[in-house]
């Protein structure tokens, strides 16, 4: 009967042991594969979403041939560059700074999500703070990849990584 009880609590605990590393497994794999679409062959990219958003925002304000504005958007970079002052960021300089910095930025904060993932530093229930928010890069990015692992997670059956997930944004212009 001894025999018997030990030899079922070793089966529980191989079941129960190969399952935690299936699980941890496919997080792994999850983590991964986020990682080779925001950064393929360690070069970073912005989703299509996000690029074609930003696309339909210019073309709202500029008009379908927005990308004639060169000079308009040379010295956007400039007065960035140069002389930025919180008073300098009105007019065009945020569409400016979402058409470049934005696209730029998102995947840097992706990344650093990634990174804490991988180290398991964050809650499932996560509240994130963007002070000086600007045009939204920090919300859109996390949102962003939010959306990729939700995805993610139905491709490899794991469940999802975070049950809830407030940001709350604080800006200093009211020109954002």
């Amino acid at each position: 009967m001894l025999v018997e009880r030990i030899n079922d609590y070793r089966i529980t605990y191989i079941l129960t042991k190969y399952s935690r590393g299936e699980t941890m497994d496919k997080y792994l794999k999850i983590l991964d594969t986020t990682k080779n679409i925001i950064a393929p062959g360690s070069r970073c990219t912005t989703s299509k979403i996000i690029e074609e958003s930003v696309e339909d925002v210019l073309i709202n304000k500029y008009g379908d041939k927005w990308r004639d504005k060169e000079d308009l958007f040379i010295n956007c970079y400039e007065i960035l560059r140069k002389k930025f002052h919180v008073d300098t960021y009105n007019g065009d300089i945020p569409y400016f700074y979402s058409m470049y910095y934005m696209l730029l930025n998102i995947p840097k904060i992706q990344l650093v999500l990634l990174q804490l993932m991988r180290m398991k530093k964050l809650s499932r229930n996560m509240k994130i703070l963007d002070v000086g928010s600007g045009v939204g890069t920090t919300s859109i990015g996390i949102l962003d990849i939010i959306a990729l692992f939700e995805h993610l997670c139905g491709l490899y059956e794991h469940e999802s990584f975070f049950d809830s997930i407030v940001v709350d944004s604080i800006e200093g212009s009211a020109a954002n």
